[in-house]
């Protein structure tokens, strides 16, 4: 996942030292109690000897996007439809692959292999959560996480509007499980459902 990208919320698997005494159920409000301030542990799960690794857990994230309706003007974008109707285009197209640049080595990234879904003017509830305010247009996408690896998300919006610098300002609104290997599968599960998670041969790593 790619670093500088605020969220509305994060998961971590840690090891433990091993305490027959310990309340697992309580955890989240031990761990809350001796954390930063502004640090707010929500929730916790016991994880055996033959769950996956959260990492295993996880291939989509979705993210919500607000574009400045002012750069979006001279785009001639502004409107939730012609919006629309631009991404449309640029998926039925061939511009979806960006160039990545790493240490002066250049890998060129075809975005439609890994975006699942995209939605113009969705987003807005999850912009607000995260304090993003301003004349904006919401934008809501998912990027599939795979083994060879993901898109960034601010590769997204390169390949969608063919702009490098789009002053666009965004959130990961959630990390999720897709049992299913089609792209487009709609199909998602939240990693904390650890029980539902055990039950899935889908999982890879899963004992």
């Amino acid at each position: 996942l790619p670093l500088g990208v605020a969220s509305l919320g994060e998961l971590v698997d840690v090891k433990l030292c091993e305490s027959d005494t310990l309340d697992y159920e309580q955890l989240g409000d031990l761990l809350g109690g001796n954390s930063l301030e502004g640090v707010t542990f929500l929730d916790a799960r016991l994880l055996g000897n033959q769950d996956a690794s959260l990492s295993r857990r996880v291939n989509r994230a979705r993210y919500a996007v607000g574009l400045p309706v002012d750069a979006l003007r001279a785009l001639k974008l502004d409107r939730v439809e012609a919006l629309t109707e631009r991404i449309a285009g640029r998926r039925g197209g061939d511009g979806m692959t960006v160039e990545r640049r790493i240490k002066g080595i250049v890998k060129r990234v075809k975005v439609e292999d890994f975006l699942t879904q995209v939605e113009a003017g969705a987003g807005a509830q999850s912009l607000r959560e995260a304090g993003i305010a301003g004349d904006l247009l919401p934008l809501r996408f998912e990027l599939a996480i795979t083994p060879r690896g993901t898109a960034r998300p601010y590769e997204v919006l390169q390949a969608l509007f063919g702009e490098d610098d789009l002053p666009a300002r965004m959130v990961r609104e959630t990390l999720s499980f897709c049992p299913e290997e089609e792209l487009g599968s709609e199909s998602r599960l939240d990693p904390m459902q650890i029980e539902t998670l055990r039950s899935s041969k889908a999982v890879p790593g899963q004992g």
